[in-house]
């Protein structure tokens, strides 16, 4: 079984239970609903850690999740353990993190028991999504085309640095190529070929921009657009430059949950 990032479990809070989860999905309501179920991830030093506590504490790994987890699943880490199911009793938001109860987890030394715990979901329990829109493991290592069918690498990673995501290209030989998720730049995303179609706009692959040879220019330049006639022989940019509207025929959002990501 698949699972994917919720959050994490950074402190207890208060005295009956509750944690302050910092969450990293798009649907914290769903995720935190009284009743879903959520998976909790530690490394076998924070088990044992856990295993300190006094006999029996609730919120401590049961004995099953000590085993590691590569025999069960080799897709996991070597270092981590088997998760833990945990089911939401309540939640609610609170400044930039989650408060949340789990069943079971009624003191502070249960929640403590917790910190540092990896929140993940079970992929049978993702959100489905609307068509266009796409979670990050869907997109990281599809193959990355330009319109005229070049390959250019594999995507590798998603930033999130602001107004746009960024997708990161993994080029042989070559720098990563960060390309903004954005219609003009993302023309097509084909899941089921495995690759996505995009645009490289002026300044995205200064590589390739530079061992372009030098075109030469047609005609006096104060002729040429852009530039504005003078008295003097070449003139000067006009300093104006025209653009348009991004187009609305993009790719779709991409979301993180639940696998990270983001929109």
């Amino acid at each position: 079984m698949r699972y994917f990032n919720v959050g994490r479990i950074v402190a207890p809070h208060g005295l009956k239970g509750e944690v302050r989860v910092l969450a990293v999905t798009d649907f914290p309501e769903a995720r935190f609903r009284p009743g879903s179920t959520l998976y909790a991830f530690r490394e076998e030093w924070d088990v044992r850690q856990a295993g300190a506590g006094p006999k029996g504490a609730a919120g401590a790994l049961s004995e099953p999740a000590r085993r590691t987890a590569s025999a069960a699943d080799p897709a996991l880490p070597r270092e981590a353990v088997l998760p833990e199911p945990l089911q939401v009793e309540g939640a609610r938001r609170h400044k930039n993190v989650y408060l949340v109860k789990f069943r079971g987890v009624d003191t502070v030394e249960a929640a403590e028991a917790l910190r540092g715990a990896v929140l993940k979901v079970a992929e049978a329990d993702r959100e489905p999504l609307p068509e266009g829109t796409y979670y990050f493991d869907q997109i990281i290592g599809l193959s990355v085309v330009d319109e005229a069918g070049a390959v250019l690498g594999v995507v590798k990673e998603i930033l999130k640095p602001g107004a746009n995501d960024v997708w990161v290209v993994a080029r042989p030989g070559r720098r990563d190529l960060l390309l903004p998720y954005i219609p003009d730049v993302v023309r097509a995303v084909d899941l089921e070929g495995g690759r996505i179609v995009v645009r490289l706009l002026p300044g995205l692959d200064d590589e390739a921009e530079a061992e372009a040879p030098p075109r030469r220019a047609a005609g006096r330049a104060a002729d040429r657009p852009g530039h504005r006639k003078s008295g003097r022989k070449g003139g000067r940019p006009s300093g104006r430059s025209e653009s348009r509207p991004p187009a609305d025929d993009g790719a779709g959002s991409v979301l993180p949950d639940d696998g990270g990501g983001a929109r």
